[in-house]
């Protein structure tokens, strides 16, 4: 195993010090991360069971943020335990991120995290099957969040063996994509991936993400041509996935390339502000311009370009209907993103005005 095909590039490269190399700290990429703030790390030494410095622990707390699947750590690794300590974390290429999962008492109290999927990516499949999963919504809100990060996308149809005629389904969403590869393959026969393989290049990172159900795995272990996945049939009664993968994990394929999995995602909001909808929606947003009004809502002011533009059947009100509730999200977010930060600000002063107070009254 070596670095390049780990991913290591002139990115991380010119992060890496000649004062690390003499101290014997090295460079690592995470493969895994497990309960107990424990991770397994990938170097060119092997693989090894790693947890934070206490510096890094406690910066993580302060806001420094933990590391993910997919990141690059300088390590220093003790060998006879086959452990390591992570002292560090290398500015990332990119990262792909969602909401954090929370429960509603939380948001109401502004406890809006981001959750980092998987970072340094340099192509995503988008899995998508063609049973009662399949959505051309979801795919736009996949594709949304990928665009933004700088990633490929690779839109991946599963299960064509359940349909009689997947062109139907490649029409429905060529109406919405532009230029980005969509391959339909069915993970039972292996058909299709061939083609899926030729997006996957040694030293390349490649995530996949989807609905639980829709053949990850399944994919996943075409490629490496073993059951290296487990895997779990959905549901007959409803086509619904149950998590087989539970946790997000780096691999290295055979014949080269790294893939990471990632665990169903039954919801998926974007973490973005409103100009990377508009951005990604940009066929609305050109639309737009043609207002009457500079700051139309596009919903119900007269003169708007974009209703215009539905009741004359130019633009698929699905998608109207969806650049909207994004839009709603991402403010949402923001707003609660805010309110938290003030709320953490808040303390912060009543902590330190609580404690002058305490040093007037010793002293």
């Amino acid at each position: 195993m070596n670095l390049e095909d780990l991913g290591w590039d002139d990115h991380f490269r010119t992060q890496f010090t000649n004062q690390e190399i003499e101290q014997e700290i090295l460079p690592a990429r995470i493969s895994q991360g497990h309960r107990g703030g424990f991770y397994s790390v990938l170097c060119d030494e092997g693989e090894f069971l790693a947890e934070m410095s206490g510096r890094m622990q406690h910066a993580a707390k302060d806001g420094g943020g933990l590391p993910a699947v997919g990141d690059w750590v300088t390590i220093r690794t003790y060998k006879e335990k086959n452990r390591a300590i992570i002292h560090g974390l290398l500015e990332r290429k990119n990262s792909l991120s969602r909401k954090g999962v929370s429960g509603r008492k939380s948001e109401i109290q502004g406890k809006i995290t981001e959750q980092i999927l998987a970072a340094n990516i340099d192509t995503c499949f988008l899995i998508n099957a063609l049973d009662n999963d399949f959505s051309v919504r979801r795919i736009e809100r996949y594709l949304t969040t990928v665009y933004n990060s700088g990633i490929t996308p690779v839109v991946i149809l599963n299960k064509t063996d359940l349909v009689p005629d997947p062109e139907e389904y490649l029409d429905q969403i060529n109406k919405v994509i532009f230029g980005v590869p969509v391959i339909p393959v069915c993970g039972l026969t292996n058909s299709g991936i061939i083609d899926l393989s030729a997006h996957i290049k040694a030293g390349k990172t490649i995530v996949f993400i989807g609905s639980s159900g829709v053949g990850k795995s399944t994919i996943i272990n075409r490629l490496f041509g073993v059951e290296r996945q487990r895997v779990n049939p959905v549901r007959e009664y409803d086509q619904k996935g149950r998590h087989t993968t539970t946790s997000r994990e780096l691999m290295l394929l055979p014949e080269g390339g790294i893939v990471i999995d990632t665990p169903g995602m039954r919801e998926f909001q974007p973490w973005m502000v409103e100009e990377e909808i508009e951005e990604a929606f940009n066929d609305i947003e050109e639309l737009s311009l043609n207002c009457k009004f500079r700051n139309c809502t596009h919903e119900s002011e007269p003169g708007c370009a974009v209703q215009e533009a539905i009741r004359a059947g130019e633009l698929d009100t699905g998608r109207y209907n969806n650049y909207m509730r994004m839009k709603r999200e991402a403010r949402f977010i923001e707003e609660r993103t805010n309110l938290g930060t003030q709320q953490t600000e808040r303390k912060r002063w009543k902590a330190i005005t609580k404690l002058q107070k305490q040093i007037k009254k010793d002293w």
